[in-house]
C-alpha cells in the first residue's frame, strides 16, 4: 500500500526505526472461516515497534484499541470508506482503522503521539497461525483454566506448548477475567515475549532457510507499505540477530 496524505508529520530525531504493527480481524479470503458474515475490518491489536539506532534495543508499545483519538480526514481506500475531519470530536482508534485503513491509523498515531513512523505491517488471522506453526509453537502459562466457547479455547491451568490455532485463540480471547482491553494487552505481550524467546532459542535468525520460509509465509498474509519489501524484511530481521533478550521491552500507552 502506498501511504499518502499524512499531513504535517513529526520530525525525525535519529536513525531509529518505528514500525506500526496491526492485527487485522478481516474475514476476507482464507480468513472467512472465522466468520464470513462479519463485514469490514478492525485493528484489535495496535503496536509500535521501536528499534533504536544500530538495532541495539527494541521497545514494543501497545496502544489499547479503545483509546480515543481526534477524528482526522482520511481518504477512501479499497475496503474502507474514508472519513471527514470533525474538529473537536473523538472516536476510538479502532474506528480510525475501520474508516480509513492502515494509512488513516498511521496518520492518527503520528498526529496524536508525535512519533514518526517509518513503515507499517498488517497481519491477519491466517498469517498469525502460519508464523506460530513455522516457529514450532510457543509456550503459554495460564494462572487458571480457560474454557471460552467464543474463542474455542479450552486449556487447563499451567504451562502449555500450543501451535497456531490455539495460540490465535489465546491471542483473541476476550471474555475471561474482567474482560478489559488492558488485561488483553498483558496476554498479548506475554505471548510476544514467548515468541521472542522461541526465536532466540531455536536460532531462527541463524538459519537462512527457515528464516526465508517464515518470512515467505508471513508475506502471503501480510499487507505493508510500499517501502517495506520482502527482501527488506529479511534484511531487517537478520540485523536483529545480535540483539540480546534483555534489550527487548514491552510497554503500553
Amino acid at each position: 500500500v502506498k501511504v499518502t496524505g499524512l499531513g504535517k508529520r513529526p520530525r525525525t530525531y535519529d536513525r531509529s526505526m518505528n514500525i506500526l504493527v496491526i492485527g487485522s480481524d478481516t474475514r476476507k479470503g482464507k480468513n472467512a472461516r472465522f466468520g464470513k458474515h462479519i463485514r469490514g475490518q478492525r485493528s484489535d491489536t495496535i503496536l509500535v515497534l521501536h528499534l533504536s539506532p544500530g538495532f541495539r534495543r527494541a521497545v514494543v508499545l501497545s496502544l489499547p484499541r479503545d483509546s480515543v483519538v481526534p477524528v482526522l480526514s482520511c481518504p477512501k481506500v479499497p475496503g474502507s470508506p474514508g472519513q471527514a475531519a470533525l474538529p473537536g470530536q473523538i472516536e476510538q482508534i479502532n474506528a480510525t482503522y475501520a474508516a480509513g485503513g492502515p494509512g488513516c491509523l498511521w496518520k492518527t498515531i503520528e498526529h496524536t503521539t508525535h512519533i514518526r513512523l517509518n513503515h507499517f505491517a498488517e497481519l491477519n488471522f491466517t498469517g498469525f497461525e502460519n508464523v506460530i506453526n513455522d516457529l514450532g509453537g510457543v509456550d503459554i502459562c495460564l494462572p487458571y483454566a480457560i474454557n471460552d466457547p467464543r474463542s474455542k479455547l479450552h486449556l487447563s491451568r499451567g504451562i502449555h506448548h500450543v501451535m497456531g490455532t490455539q495460540a490465535l485463540a489465546y491471542w483473541r480471547v476476550r471474555y475471561i477475567g474482567v474482560g478489559s482491553d488492558l488485561e488483553r494487552i498483558q496476554r498479548d505481550q506475554y505471548l510476544m515475549a514467548s515468541l521472542v524467546q522461541e526465536v532466540k532459542h531455536t536460532d531462527l535468525l541463524g538459519s537462512p532457510g527457515r528464516l526465508f520460509k517464515v518470512v515467505r509465509d508471513i508475506a502471503s498474509s501480510l499487507t505493508t507499505d510500499s517501502g517495506l519489501t520482502q527482501s527488506g524484511m529479511i534484511s531487517l530481521v537478520e540485523s536483529l540477530r545480535t540483539m540480546p533478550l534483555r534489550a527487548v521491552h514491552f510497554v503500553q500507552a
